[in-house]
């Protein structure tokens, strides 16, 4: 006799299993997405990028150097070596993946952070959905953040792993909101300041163990320091090449840092976002205060880098701007959890004045965007040809057989990158060359092309070398 199926207990998965579940689809989805938006995009790794490639390719050779640029940073090189594993060119794409899906990650974090931390009010659950809505345009559209998922940054990914920092903390998973800021100390050095905050935190609440919190606080500086010690001429090697850049602010650095995190959004967010933190003070809410301290206090330590002589570029400061759109979706949707009713006719109104007021910013943003993608899609161009006019010429190993190579500043770690050469070995002043009277190969943009002349070469391989000067143009 057979029985039916409704004859037996049915069972629900645990409720943290499902929310594992629903976390890892969510993550699959974006990782496909960041797959095909890459692709689409066209995206390639510019000068900081090629230079974590550079890394990658250089320690599955047992060769780590970093006395070329760029500066060191543990994050980008946990990815690049391994996927190193998978040849030069799987190893491009899929770390430029990794730095788009790192967006996506974050600004979907932004998003269910503030949905999150918002107010529950029973039958205002949509409130809170608009409020999510906001804080992800909030950080989808910061100056520059879509534009450094083109170019494979890692800064990005930085503020995925505080929002993700952030959300474990909130869901009472200490261990994994520990690790997300271990990582994130990784890739910006302002993090560990956060790192050893949360870890006091945790021994003064006993939220947590004292080795992981030990094994993360010592950890986290020995590989930013013990590496370069053995890997370039001195210890603080990598950190001067962050010094005395073009981008430092020049006069007042407290309004220069505060003006870069200003501009990073529109005026209609940044009042919207005053607004949150002016009633959140008001009516003690922990969330808004703890986030805005954080904001704060991430700005002062830049501040004090940009004190010391370094850039404090705006994307050193899309980590506090984040959190201020979070606090923006946080607002809006507490506006709209208002019970009264002339008090959520305003609100809903102040809504939609701030809708309007950022359909100018929309535009702009969606052109400059589109501008973007089709610069990347010439960059690439760029970068295909320069391939092809390296293979052309017998491959890396024959240029570089034939003298010291040259290019341009901004191209010094791509060339680097296609010669299997560390980025100091490429000099950045063509110029340069002719003066030396060594051996030297200059491989140059000329348009949207490149041209490779070969200078001074050895008497003994002076004929086989000079068959290698040759251009290709778009």
């Amino acid at each position: 006799m057979t029985a039916s199926i409704s004859e037996f207990p049915h069972r629900r998965a645990p409720a943290g299993a499902r929310r594992w579940l629903s976390w890892a689809a969510t993550a699959l989805v974006l990782a496909v997405a960041a797959a095909l938006i890459a692709n689409a995009a066209q995206a390639r790794p510019a000068y900081d990028a090629m230079g974590f490639l550079v890394w990658g390719q250089q320690a599955l050779h047992l060769s780590l150097n970093l006395n070329g640029a760029p500066s060191w940073k543990p994050l980008p090189f946990l990815a690049t070596a391994p996927y190193a594993l998978f040849g030069r060119a799987a190893q491009e794409h899929l770390w430029t993946a990794t730095s788009v899906f790192g967006s996506l990650v974050a600004v979907a974090l932004a998003g269910h952070l503030a949905y999150r931390l918002a107010p529950r009010v029973r039958g205002r659950a949509w409130a809170r959905l608009v409020g999510a809505l906001f804080a992800a345009y909030g950080v989808a559209t910061m100056g520059g953040f879509f534009y450094l998922a083109l170019i494979a940054n890692s800064d990005q990914i930085v503020v995925a792993l505080l929002l993700g920092a952030i959300e474990c903390h909130v869901a009472g998973r200490r261990k994994a909101a520990l690790a997300l800021l271990w990582l994130a100390t990784l890739g910006r050095p302002e993090a560990f300041v956060f790192l050893a905050l949360y870890a006091a935190w945790c021994w003064r609440e006993r939220a947590l163990a004292l080795q992981p919190m030990t094994v993360a606080l010592l950890s986290a500086p020995a590989i930013w320091f013990f590496v370069p010690l053995f890997t370039s001429k001195y210890l603080l090697q990598p950190s001067q090449f962050a010094l005395g850049q073009a981008t430092a602010i020049h006069g007042n650095k407290l309004i220069g840092v505060f003006d870069r995190l200003r501009t990073l959004t529109a005026l209609p967010l940044q009042l919207a976002a005053l607004a949150t933190i002016l009633v959140g003070l008001t009516r003690r809410q922990r969330p808004v205060i703890w986030l805005t301290a954080a904001a704060l206090l991430w700005s002062l330590i830049e501040l004090g880098f940009a004190l010391h002589g370094f850039s404090a570029v705006q994307r050193y400061l899309i980590e506090p701007a984040a959190v201020l759109m979070v606090l923006v979706g946080i607002g809006v949707a507490t506006a709209l959890s208002s019970t009264r009713r002339p008090l959520f006719g305003l609100a809903l109104v102040a809504v939609v004045a701030l809708i309007v007021s950022l359909q100018p910013f929309t535009r702009t943003t969606s052109r400059y965007d589109h501008a973007l993608i089709s610069q990347a899609h010439t960059d690439a161009g760029v970068l295909h040809r320069l391939a092809a006019l390296i293979t052309a010429d017998g491959g890396a190993r024959r240029l570089r057989a034939c003298g010291r190579p040259y290019s341009t500043l901004g191209y010094q770690s791509t060339v680097a990158w296609y010669l299997g050469l560390n980025v100091g070995s490429v000099y950045f002043d063509p110029r340069s060359a002719g003066r030396s009277h060594q051996p030297a190969v200059l491989i140059v943009p000329d348009g949207l092309g490149w041209r490779i002349r070969v200078l001074h070469p050895a008497r003994a391989d002076a004929t086989a070398c000079r068959r290698l000067d040759r251009s290709v143009s778009a």
